[in-house]
């Protein structure tokens, strides 16, 4: 992931006790940061499908479970949909 610069940091060259350039490495860190913690708990929507998924299949359902086929699906599409959801909640806020 790239750091793009702000007009700020033009400034922060300006002063010689670097005081500007550790602040505004902050705020980019921390902008990092935030843009990842947002794209991973947009995950998590899915992962709990998986979750789901994986203990039905290994405490309650049998090979011989009625559409269970297209239950596993509907579990995953279902999961799948709501981190759509999810990412797209958190880049809207751009």
């Amino acid at each position: 992931m790239s750091i793009k610069f702000t007009n700020h940091f033009k400034l922060a060259n300006k002063h010689i006790n670097g005081m500007w350039y550790g602040y505004i490495m902050i705020i980019q860190i921390k902008k990092c940061l935030t843009d990842w913690s947002k794209t991973a708990s947009s995950f998590i929507p899915w992962i709990g499908s998986i979750y789901i998924f994986y203990w039905l299949d290994s405490n309650i359902w049998s090979s011989e479970t009625e559409h269970r086929g297209k239950l596993s699906v509907l579990i995953m599409l279902l999961g799948m949909y709501a981190s759509l959801h999810v990412w797209n909640y958190f880049r809207d806020d751009k």
